[in-house]
C-alpha cells in the first residue's frame, strides 16, 4: 500500500503536469505559433504579410477565434481585414497534420480585390508560382496551411473593388454580403465538394456548388446567379460605355472552371442566362430599351499568360425581344426597333474565323437575316444576307436636319453574298441584289409629292477602299416620276428642299481625304415621267414628259459615257437624244444631240402671254439641237421649225410690253406656214445669270425686235439674199414712170411677197421739192422753146439774160477766166426755166403718181390688191419711194 501510494501520487503529478502543459500549450503556445509562424510562412511562401491582434484557442472545447486579422501584399496594400472569426476545431487535426475545422463563422470580413495598371488581379499573384517550374507538391497535413472546413459562414462581408487599368481609376464598395459554404479545403488534389451561397444584396443571389483547391488554385463549380440589378453597378459599366445603365436585371447559370498555374485559365460551359428590361441613357435621354434578352453558350475558354490573351468559344445563341435603339444625333431622337431577333456565333476566337448567323424583325414589318464566316483580325466577313420588306418611311428623320424631304412610302429588299475584307483598308465585294419598291418622296414643307418610283434595282455592288471606289454594276429604274411645281410667286418646290443653316450653328467638321468615286457599269430607266406645273403664269403652264427610256453605258470619273434618251412630251411630241458626257464633271466635257418633233406650242401659252401679252392659239415646234460644253463654255446650235404658229390678239392686261410678233411671224412664215430658224449661241455656263432657256428665249425676242427695227433685213435673211435695197425705189427728179431696172427690183420684192403671204406692203411716195421743181421746170422749158417760142415772155427773157450775164461775169472774175458761151447758155436756161411756175399740188401729184405706178406694176404682175396699199403722206425731201411691211 505504501508502495502504491507514491506511485499514484507520482502519476497524478505527471498527469497534472501534462494537463498544465497541455493547457499552457493550448491557451498560450498555439495562439503564439499561429501569430508568429503562420505570418512567417505566409510571407515566405506567398509574400503576404499577416497581422493578428489576438488569437484565442480553448484546448478543451477546440474553440479557436481570431480578432483584428489583416492581410497585406508585398507592397503593403490590404488584401483583407477580418474583425472577428471563430471556429470549432476537430480533434483529428492533431493526428492528420492539417487543420480541420468543423465550422467557421466570420463576421465583417472586408476584401480588397484590385486590378493594377496592367489589368492583373492582386489575388492572382498570391497563387502564382515563383518560377516557371512548379514548386514541389506537399503531402496532406504538411504545413499549417493545410485547411479543411466542414461549414463556413460569412456575414456582413464587404468587397472594395478598385481598377487602375482604366484611364480614370475606379473604386466601389459592394455589400454587405452573406456566404454559407460547405467542405472548404486548401489541400492539394482534394476531392471534397464545396457549396456556397452568396446573398450579394444589390448584386443578387449567387450560388456555387463544386470543388475548390487553393494550392495550386483550381475551382470547378456550378454557378447560379439570380436577379442581378444592373442599375446598381452602372458606374463601372459607364466607364466602358459612353452611357449610363439605368435599368435591367440579369440571371444566368453556368459551369465554371478556373485555374492559375503560370497563367489564368477560365472555362465556362452550359452558360444560360437572360436580361430583362435593359435600359441605357446618355445625358438623361434614352439610348437603348430591350426586353427579354436570352442567351446560351455551350463552351467558353480564355487563357491569359504573359499579357497574351487567347479566347475561344463554342456555339452561342442570343435572342432579343422588343429592342429599341434611340439615335440621339437627331432631334427628336429616332427609334430603331428590332423584334424577335436571334444571333448565333459558332466558334468565336480572337485569331480564328468563326461562324456568324442572325435574323431579326425590323420596325415591326421588315426582316433581316445573314450567315457567314467572320474573322478578327484582320477583319473579314464572307457570307449571305437577306433583307426583306424593310419600310423606309420611319427613316425620314435622317433627311430632315438639312432638308424638308419626307419619305412617304417605300420598302427595300436585298439579298446576295458579300465578302468584306480589312487589312490596311476596307473592301466590300460580292453578288448583291438591292431592290427598292413603291418609293415616294415628298416635300414636307409644302406636303407635295416630289418623286415616286415603282422599282429601283441595283445589281452587284462593290466597294474598294484603297481606290475610294463605289461600283454598282447595274442600276435599273422602273416608272420613276418626278413632280416639279412653281408657285404663284415663281418659287419652285426644288428651291425649298434644303433648310437654311441655323444661326450660330457649329461648323461641320472637315473630313480628311477625298470622297469616294462612283463607277456604274450600266444604267437603265424604263417608263419614266417628269411632270412640271407653273402657277406663276396665266393660264397655268403644264409640261408632262412621259415614256422616258434611258440607257447609259459605263459612268465613271474621267470617262466619257454615252447615253440614249427617248421620251414623249405632252403625249405627242417625241424627244430623241444622244448624250456623251463625263458624268461626274459634265461642265468639263459634254455633247448633246437631240431632236424634238412636233411639240404643241399651245402648252406654252402662259409664258407667251406673260412675256408678250399674247397667247399661243396654235403651233407645232420641231427642233434639232446640238450642244457642246467644254470647260464651262457652251456652244449651241438650234435648228427650229415652227409649223402653223397663230397668236391671239395683244392683251395689255398681262403687263407685258407690246412686240411686233405678228410682223415677225409674217416675215418668218413661208408658204407652208412654217418658220425655219437657226439659233446659235455661245456663253459660259459658270456665269451665275446664265440659263439655256433664258438664252434661247432672248434670241427669239431679238428676232422679234429685229422685225420691228429692220423687217427687210429679216426678210432678206429668210429669203437668203440681201434685201436692204428692197426697202425703197429711187426715181429720177421729176420722173414717175418706172424704168426697166426699177421693174426688176419690184420683181424681187414681189417674189418675196409671194413667199410670205402674211405680209402686207405699204408704198410711200417720195418728193424732193427743189429737185423735182427744177426738173419739172426744165422739162416745161424744153417743151416750150422749139414749139412755141412766142410763149416766152420777152421781158422775162431780157431779165434772164441779164441774170445770166451777171452770174457769168462774176464767175469769170473769181476764176480770172474769159466768158464761156456754153456756161452762158446753161445759166440762161436755168434763169428761163424758173419763169415756169410749179405748184405744190403738182409736186404732191408727182409723189402720188410714183406710188400709184409702183402699185399698178405690182398688181399687174400678180400681187393681191388687198396686200398692197399707198401711204397717205409721201416722203419729203427724198427721191426714194419707201416700202413698209406689216401683218394683219
Amino acid at each position: 500500500m505504501k508502495t502504491v501510494l507514491p506511485y499514484l501520487r507520482l502519476k497524478r503529478t505527471w498527469l497534472m503536469l501534462i494537463v498544465i502543459l497541455y493547457t499552457a500549450l493550448g491557451f498560450f503556445a498555439l495562439p503564439y505559433l499561429l501569430k508568429t509562424q503562420g505570418a512567417k510562412q505566409l510571407h515566405e511562401r506567398f509574400g503576404v504579410r499577416m497581422q493578428i491582434q489576438k488569437v484565442y484557442f480553448n484546448p478543451y472545447t477546440f474553440f479557436l477565434s481570431f480578432q483584428q486579422l489583416s492581410l497585406k501584399d508585398a507592397g503593403g496594400k490590404e488584401l483583407l481585414t477580418l474583425p472577428y472569426l471563430h471556429a470549432d476545431l476537430e480533434l483529428d487535426s492533431i493526428f492528420k497534420g492539417y487543420l480541420h475545422l468543423q465550422s467557421v463563422t466570420v463576421e465583417r470580413l472586408h476584401l480588397y480585390p484590385a486590378l493594377d495598371a496592367e489589368a492583373q488581379l492582386n489575388y492572382s499573384r498570391i497563387f502564382a508560382p515563383e518560377t516557371e517550374k512548379a514548386p514541389p507538391q506537399q503531402e496532406a497535413g504538411n504545413g499549417i496551411f493545410g485547411l479543411v472546413i466542414d461549414k463556413l459562414s460569412i456575414t456582413k462581408l464587404r468587397t472594395t473593388f478598385s481598377d487602375s487599368s482604366q484611364q480614370t481609376p475606379y473604386r466601389k464598395t459592394f455589400g454587405p454580403i452573406s456566404y454559407e459554404g460547405e467542405n472548404f479545403s486548401t489541400l492539394q488534389n482534394d476531392n471534397s465538394s464545396t457549396l456556397a451561397r452568396f446573398n450579394l444584396g444589390e448584386l443578387g443571389v449567387l450560388e456555387l456548388r463544386g470543388r475548390l483547391s487553393l494550392n495550386p488554385f483550381n475551382l470547378e463549380t456550378r454557378i447560379n446567379h439570380r436577379k442581378v440589378d444592373l442599375s446598381n453597378v452602372h458606374t463601372y459599366i459607364q466607364r466602358q460605355l459612353p452611357a449610363t445603365l439605368t435599368s435591367g436585371t440579369l440571371e444566368y447559370k453556368t459551369d465554371l472552371r478556373m485555374r492559375h498555374n503560370g497563367g489564368l485559365e477560365v472555362s465556362l460551359s452550359k452558360l444560360r442566362g437572360k436580361l430583362d428590361a435593359l435600359g441605357l441613357e446618355q445625358n438623361g435621354s434614352a439610348l437603348l430599351r430591350a426586353q427579354k434578352i436570352g442567351f446560351d453558350l455551350d463552351t467558353f475558354h480564355m487563357k491569359l499568360q504573359n499579357k497574351a490573351l487567347a479566347l475561344k468559344t463554342g456555339t452561342m445563341h442570343t435572342r432579343f425581344e422588343q429592342t429599341a435603339f434611340f439615335d440621339r444625333t437627331l432631334q427628336p431622337a429616332f427609334i430603331h426597333r428590332m423584334d424577335k431577333a436571334a444571333l448565333r456565333v459558332e466558334g468565336f476566337g480572337l485569331n480564328d474565323p468563326f461562324g456568324l448567323e442572325g435574323n431579326a424583325t425590323l420596325n415591326s414589318g421588315g426582316s433581316v437575316a445573314f450567315n457567314g464566316e467572320f474573322a478578327l483580325p484582320p477583319k473579314r466577313f464572307e457570307g449571305d444576307f437577306l433583307l426583306q420588306s424593310v419600310a423606309l418611311a420611319p427613316y425620314t428623320p435622317y433627311l430632315q436636319p438639312a432638308t424638308n424631304l419626307e419619305i412617304a412610302s417605300g420598302k427595300v429588299w436585298a439579298e446576295g453574298s458579300l465578302a468584306l475584307e480589312s487589312k490596311e483598308s476596307l473592301d466590300l465585294r460580292g453578288d448583291t441584289l438591292i431592290t427598292l419598291r413603291d418609293f415616294a418622296l415628298r416635300n414636307g414643307a409644302a406636303r407635295q409629292k416630289l418623286l415616286t418610283l415603282e422599282e429601283l434595282r441595283i445589281d452587284r455592288l462593290r466597294y474598294e477602299h484603297k481606290k475610294r471606289l463605289l461600283n454598282p454594276q447595274k442600276i435599273t429604274l422602273k416608272q420613276p416620276r418626278f413632280y416639279i411645281y412653281k408657285d404663284k410667286n415663281g418659287a419652285t418646290n426644288l428651291s425649298r428642299l434644303t433648310k437654311p443653316p441655323k444661326q450660330n450653328a457649329p461648323k461641320a467638321k472637315e473630313t480628311k481625304g477625298r470622297s469616294a468615286d462612283i463607277a456604274i457599269d450600266d444604267i437603265r430607266v424604263a417608263d419614266g415621267e417628269i411632270h412640271f406645273q407653273d402657277l406663276s403664269t396665266a393660264p397655268p403652264s403644264r409640261l408632262d414628259v412621259t415614256e422616258i427610256v434611258l440607257h447609259s453605258g459605263a459612268l465613271g470619273k474621267g470617262k466619257l459615257s454615252a447615253m440614249e434618251l427617248q421620251a414623249l412630251i405632252n403625249s405627242f411630241a417625241k424627244l430623241d437624244a444622244r448624250i456623251s458626257t463625263e458624268a461626274f464633271a459634265p461642265l468639263k466635257n459634254t455633247t448633246v444631240e437631240a431632236k424634238l418633233d412636233r411639240f404643241n406650242l399651245q402648252n406654252l401659252s402662259g409664258y407667251s402671254y406673260k412675256g408678250i401679252g399674247q397667247k399661243i392659239e396654235k403651233g407645232k415646234l420641231t427642233v434639232d439641237m446640238r450642244y457642246t460644253l467644254k470647260d464651262s463654255l457652251l456652244q449651241a446650235k438650234n435648228e427650229l421649225l415652227i409649223d402653223e404658229l397663230v397668236l391671239s390678239p395683244y392683251e395689255n392686261e398681262s403687263g407685258a410690253d407690246s412686240l411686233p410678233t405678228g410682223l415677225a411671224i409674217a416675215l418668218l412664215q413661208d408658204l407652208n406656214k412654217q418658220i425655219s430658224l437657226d439659233l446659235s449661241l455661245s456663253n459660259r455656263v459658270d456665269d451665275p445669270d446664265f440659263s439655256v432657256s433664258g438664252v434661247v428665249v432672248q434670241a427669239l425676242m431679238n428676232i422679234v425686235t429685229k422685225a420691228a427695227a429692220s423687217p427687210f433685213t429679216l426678210l432678206g435673211s429668210v429669203l437668203g439674199m440681201d434685201a436692204q435695197e428692197l426697202r425703197y425705189l429711187e426715181f429720177a427728179a421729176g420722173e414717175a414712170a418706172l424704168t426697166r431696172k426699177q421693174q426688176e427690183k419690184l420683181d424681187l420684192l414681189l417674189e418675196a411677197l409671194k413667199k410670205r403671204k402674211q405680209l402686207h406692203l405699204s408704198i410711200c411716195g417720195a418728193l424732193h421739192k427743189q429737185a423735182d421743181t427744177a426738173a419739172l421746170q426744165a422739162a416745161m422749158l424744153q417743151q416750150t422753146l422749139p414749139e412755141k417760142p412766142v410763149l416766152i415772155d420777152l421781158e422775162a427773157l431780157a431779165q434772164g439774160e441779164k441774170i445770166a450775164l451777171e452770174a457769168l461775169r462774176k464767175e469769170a472774175q473769181e476764176q480770172n477766166a474769159t466768158i464761156n458761151e456754153e456756161r452762158y447758155k446753161a445759166l440762161l436756161q436755168e434763169a428761163l426755166q424758173k419763169t415756169f411756175p410749179v405748184s405744190k399740188a403738182r409736186i404732191e401729184k408727182l409723189a402720188r403718181q410714183r406710188a400709184e405706178n409702183i402699185k399698178a406694176y405690182l398688181l399687174e404682175m400678180g400681187a393681191a390688191p388687198e396686200r398692197v396699199a399707198i401711204c397717205d403722206t409721201p416722203r419729203e425731201n427724198s427721191l426714194k419711194a419707201t416700202f413698209e411691211l406689216s401683218a394683219p
